[in-house]
């Protein structure tokens, strides 16, 4: 909702008294919810990814896992104001700040090659942005709302959990062992994380390579994606990346939050994914409404063939009264198909989105691997209304730069991966609650 603003001197209030053939007659209005204090008095904040385990004692946790630089830096890059090291979060990948706290909110991400925190898969993190400590907040795994297998599941292992697959002599893949886990439709073992000691992270970090080749088909699908919070700051939303539902957290205090008092899971609208599974990520609260991102993975021998057959599409759900009896509409606000032709990743290659896959066979290059696979990981709002879709390549959290592949001991490796930026057409069928199905891409910005 928009309230009208104070009279200014370039408009008036919502009482006015003018002649008929008056022009320039200006009447503002505006959402509080988007103040802020101005370039100068901004600050960002950024989840770093560092080789190695930050919990093991060593250098590793001392490297900078999560930093703050003020908004206005430009040009040259300069060096952040604030670092945190990983003891505490260890990999995290979304936030949410809570104007009512002053803090913020960070979600736990499981990354290839890097290790997770305190809480594992299923973390909550609260950072205080002025002392720019952290604290654990809130596990979902232990509250009953799994991101990971449970303790049916094989033990962690080659063999045991995963096993590895072998092409001429080389590792290229992973599978998984177990019995289906109804959780996440997929065998119990793709949900078993090792420990980061488990998982042959060095606590010496640096350039120390390593395998953790089980982490190398969960990226997307075991832990947590995006966080956001209502504009309240009463309720905190995470995308669960293993049974593939929005989880809703009711905070005990806005001001001075300590606990999380109830929990509500929510199915994502029913979409037929052909050859593979509907996968969420993004959150965006926006004047009153959550909205989700997700998309259809091809990862069952899928297809996406440029300006062809496609078994990939982006949807963008929109969840009503998210802070009330929450339901989602079951059509997609926003329907965006994937089989266009994007900037390529190096020397014009790769120049499309692939399938999730769980092998290296097919990928470019022997020791600079690319092959992009997307992830919807981001939503946002330009100031007009704009729906701003922000996409990953799920294969940088596969690989590791200066790390080895999966059984290889070449320590060099270079994998090279690239995201998107789109801008949706539809702010006015947005607006009125349409469905947009984008059928051609405009506006669209890759990087």
């Amino acid at each position: 909702m928009d309230f009208s603003a104070l009279g200014g001197a370039n408009y008036g209030s919502s009482v006015q008294f003018v002649n008929g053939n008056s022009t320039n007659v200006n009447f503002a209005v505006h959402d509080p919810n988007d103040y802020n204090r101005g370039p100068d008095n901004t600050n960002v904040f950024v989840p770093c990814y560092v080789n190695g385990d930050p919990l093991g004692g060593g250098f590793a946790g001392t490297q900078d896992w999560f930093v703050s630089y003020p908004y206005s830096y430009s040009g040259i890059t300069l060096a952040p104001t604030k670092k945190m090291g990983g003891t505490v979060i260890g990999a995290v990948w979304g936030l949410a700040y809570s104007k009512q706290a002053q803090k913020i909110f960070s979600s736990a991400f499981l990354k290839r090659h890097v290790g997770l925190g305190q809480l594992g898969t299923g973390g909550i993190y609260m950072i205080d942005p002025n002392a720019f400590t952290a604290q654990p907040f809130f596990d979902l795994d232990v509250s009953g709302y799994r991101t990971r297998a449970d303790a049916s599941a094989p033990a962690y292992g080659k063999g045991s959990s995963y096993s590895l697959v072998i092409e001429a002599g080389y590792a290229v893949g992973v599978t998984y062992l177990g019995s289906v886990d109804p959780v996440s439709g997929l065998p119990a073992g793709a949900g078993v994380v090792g420990t980061n000691v488990q998982r042959g992270l060095p606590a010496s970090g640096g350039y120390v390579p390593n395998y953790d080749p089980a982490v190398f088909d969960q990226a997307g699908k075991v832990g947590l994606g995006d966080i956001d919070i209502s504009d309240d700051g009463k309720f905190l939303f995470v995308t669960n990346l293993y049974s593939r539902k929005l989880i809703r957290m009711e905070l005990d205090d806005v001001r001075n939050p300590q606990a999380v008092i109830a929990v509500e899971s929510y199915d994502l609208p029913a979409i037929n994914c052909n050859n593979g599974f509907l996968r969420p990520w993004a959150l965006k609260y926006h004047r009153g409404k959550l909205y989700v991102g997700a998309l259809c993975t091809g990862e069952n021998n899928g297809k996406n063939i440029v300006n062809g057959a496609s078994d990939m599409n982006a949807y963008v759900f929109e969840l009503t009264d998210p802070t009330g009896a929450a339901t989602f509409n079951p059509t997609p606000t926003l329907e965006y198909p994937l089989n266009f032709q994007k900037g390529g990743v190096i020397d014009d290659l790769d120049r499309q989105w692939f399938p999730w896959i769980n092998t290296i066979s097919g990928w470019n290059y022997r020791f600079n691997l690319m092959h992009p696979q997307p992830i919807l990981s981001d939503i946002e709002f330009s100031d007009r209304g704009d729906m701003i879709l922000g996409f990953t390549d799920r294969s940088g959290n596969q690989m590791g730069h200066n790390n080895y592949k999966l059984l290889d001991t070449h320590g060099d490796l270079i994998d090279h991966s690239t995201g998107g930026i789109c801008k949706s057409l539809g702010l006015t069928a947005l607006q009125i609650g349409l469905r947009l199905k984008i059928t051609a891409i405009f506006g669209r910005l890759t990087v």
